[in-house]
């Protein structure tokens, strides 16, 4: 048996590994899913919803398809220049995987990559793409991970919970939180929106993280029509917008737009739980 950087989300034991479960020493056991993660959302009263199976795909086709490949480069310089070999890297919100996968694959560091999502959905996809990582359900409300087991956390448009990630993460360790910079998918604005506004690029990061670099990465894509497809039903568009104007978007053949991430960097300053 393998012991793993996971805890049981009934006890908080850890978590050993057999080929097809995981189980702690007071007998809670979790079996491996087909797709090949760990359902491990148990605790009355926390959200079990996530994003939808249809979400999800639109955004594994629209990653695959390049558009935001600005951000994956610069998140793969990011963890190069604070990690270092044998990181464990934990993709918080992983949704399908993309960002860590993407990361793994083309940094010139050996990386452990751990991933969870409140989404059943999207860890499927997550686990299925990326079988060398290890992926499972959560909610940030409570992370079924060891206290200071992660040396990097990758965060990218989801909610925060600061006490929760900085207990995972290492004393000193980094967090790499992206957001949208003011004027991402501008030109998808003008289409939906009389009066399209700018985002605020305002992060909820706070205490116990300290702000060390903040990166801002734009490119302008050409998104084709099932592009513009994708990026309408992966992001709150898909369900904040009138019908009329989903529709006026959903006839266009093509679309260029700005994209643009603000990748800010934190230090864990806050010492070990």
């Amino acid at each position: 048996m393998d012991k793993t950087i996971l805890i049981c989300p009934v006890c908080g034991e850890t978590l050993f590994l057999e080929e097809k479960r995981v189980y702690c020493s007071k007998g809670h056991s979790f079996d491996k899913a087909k797709e090949g993660y760990f359902y491990l959302i148990t605790k009355q009263g926390y959200s079990l919803s996530g994003d939808s199976a249809e979400s999800v795909r639109a955004r594994r086709e629209f990653l695959n398809s390049g558009y935001y490949s600005v951000l994956a480069k610069a998140l793969v310089e990011a963890v190069e220049k604070y990690g270092k070999n044998n990181d464990v890297l934990t993709d918080v919100c992983c949704g399908e995987g993309y960002y860590s996968g993407y990361i793994k694959n083309n940094s010139s560091l050996e990386l452990s990559v751990t991933g969870f999502d409140l989404s059943k959905a999207a860890v499927k996809l997550a686990a299925k793409a990326y079988p060398e990582n290890l992926f499972y359900t959560a909610n940030i409300s409570f992370i079924p991970q060891k206290t200071s087991s992660a040396d990097i956390m990758l965060h990218s448009f989801a909610p925060v919970h600061n006490a929760e990630f900085s207990r995972v993460l290492k004393k000193e360790g980094y967090l790499i939180d992206v957001i949208p910079s003011k004027r991402h998918l501008w030109q998808l604005k003008e289409v939906l929106y009389e009066k399209p506004y700018e985002n605020d690029e305002k992060s909820t990061v706070g205490e116990p993280f300290r702000l060390v670099e903040s990166i801002t990465v734009t490119e302008t894509v050409t998104l084709d029509k099932n592009g513009v497809k994708n990026v309408l039903f992966m992001t709150p568009y898909a369900y904040k917008t009138a019908e009329n104007a989903e529709k006026k978007l959903l006839e266009l053949e093509s679309l260029t737009t700005e994209v643009g991430f603000v990748i800010n960097i934190y230090k864990n300053s806050k010492d070990a739980f």
